[in-house]
Formats: structure tokens, C-alpha cells, sequence
């Protein structure tokens, strides 16, 4: 985990850097009206640099994060706005020298892979420590059972009575009702906006698609983390 910690941290401080830029473009747009041809052409290298970016956040997910649920969701979801930041930063050097401006939809998509990023970083943080206070109580509850055997005269074995599970993930299932709640509270946004959806702009229909695709994978995560707390289910069985 704290080899996961520090990738993300790397993956966040790049994500950064990438923000910065979009706003140094919307500055030279802002001083002369329009880009010039080579920055369109430095725009579309940012957009291949925030490609692969995305691609690196999202092999993290699939490679070290197998078996935690909650974790390749958020991080998920940190690569798709990677990818959809990107997308919208792509000009043709053309047809548009003047804009849109990068604040205007790249920049928003760039904050939110951050935001999760921070999010990851956060309940990673608390996970860990979860761990390391169940492993320090383990510790101690062999250790006095190792001290009341040598008592009694009986042989002592290491982890005597002690089962070697994981505890219930309680920083997971915060993170998740945490991101429930931001995607009603989107949606719900988003429908107020636009209350005849048969008018809604096409990339708000596709961030309202999105929002609903994510609202029923969290909704069910939700319920088998739950459910595996209920049951108090080691969570490296939880896939």
C-alpha cells in the first residue's frame, strides 16, 4: 500500500503540473486574442501527455489494486476525466485559434481526476493506519497469550487462537458514501439545468450518462461492502 500511495502521489503531482498548463494556454490566449498555430500544435502534445497520464492512472488500478473494489473505482474514474480532458483539449490549428477557452470544460475535467486522486490518497491514508492499529492489537493479543501459557507451563504457539484476517474496511465504505452523495448531489444539479432532457446538449447528456452509470456501480459496491462488514468477511476475499 505504501508503494500504491506513492504512484498516486507521483500521478498527482504530474496531474498538477498538466493543470498549470491549461492555464498558461488560456493566458496567451487571453493576451492575443486567439493561438497561434504552434500552440495549437503544443496543445495537442498536452493532450497526448494527458492521454498517457490517464493510462498510467488506470494500469495502477488494474495491476495493485485487484481485490479492492472501492479503490479501481475511484482511480476508475480519476482516468476516465484524465482521458475526457484530453479529448476536449484538442483544436483543430484551423478552424479554432480563438477558442474555446481551456477553462472552460478541460480545466473542470482536470480538477475532478484530481479531486479523485485526493480522494484515493486520503482513504488510502486511513486504510493504512486501519491496518496498522489491527496489527498492532493482534500483536498484543499474542503476546498475552504467549504470557499466560508460559504461566501455566503450557506450550506456547505463535498466533495461538488468533485468526489471520483482514478487518472490515470502514475507510472504503466512507469513501464510497462520500462519493454517493457527490453524484446525487450532481445529478440532481444537472437535472435542474436541464429539466427537459430531450434539450440537454449532447456532452451534458453524456456527463448525465455517466453520473447514472456511476451512481448503480457505487450503489453496488455500497451494498456488498455492507454486506462483507455484516458478515465480518476477510476483504481479500471481497472481489
Amino acid at each position: 500500500m505504501e508503494k500504491i500511495a506513492e504512484s498516486i502521489k507521483l500521478l498527482s503531482e504530474r496531474q498538477e503540473a498538466l493543470l498549470k498548463e491549461s492555464e498558461r494556454f488560456d493566458l496567451l490566449l487571453n493576451e492575443k486574442g486567439a493561438w497561434t498555430r504552434a500552440q495549437i500544435l503544443s496543445l495537442a502534445g498536452f493532450a497526448r501527455s494527458q492521454t498517457g497520464l490517464s493510462e498510467e492512472t488506470e494500469l495502477v488500478a488494474s495491476r495493485d489494486l485487484d481485490g479492492l473494489p472501492v479503490f479501481m473505482k475511484i482511480i476508475g474514474m480519476a482516468g476516465r476525466s484524465m482521458r475526457n480532458a484530453a479529448k476536449l483539449s484538442e483544436r483543430n490549428s484551423r478552424t479554432q485559434t480563438k477558442g474555446p477557452p481551456l477553462s472552460e470544460k478541460v480545466v473542470p475535467a482536470q480538477k475532478e481526476a484530481l479531486q479523485r486522486l485526493m480522494q484515493f490518497q486520503n482513504a488510502l491514508k486511513e486504510e493504512m493506519g486501519q491496518i496498522a492499529l489491527a496489527a498492532k492489537a493482534k500483536d498484543n493479543e499474542a503476546e498475552e497469550k504467549q504470557g499466560k501459557n508460559t504461566e501455566e507451563g503450557k506450550p506456547t504457539q505463535a498466533g495461538l487462537g488468533t485468526q489471520d484476517r483482514k478487518p472490515p474496511s470502514i475507510a472504503q465504505l466512507k469513501l464510497l458514501r462520500n462519493l454517493q452523495s457527490e453524484l446525487y448531489d450532481r445529478t440532481e444539479q444537472l437535472s435542474a439545468k436541464f429539466p427537459d432532457s430531450k434539450k440537454m446538449p449532447e456532452d451534458s447528456r453524456r456527463e448525465m450518462l455517466n453520473l447514472q452509470k456511476d451512481q448503480r456501480e457505487v450503489g453496488e459496491l455500497l451494498e456488498i461492502l455492507l454486506e462483507f462488514n455484516r458478515k465480518n468477511t476477510p476483504l481479500g476475499d471481497l472481489q
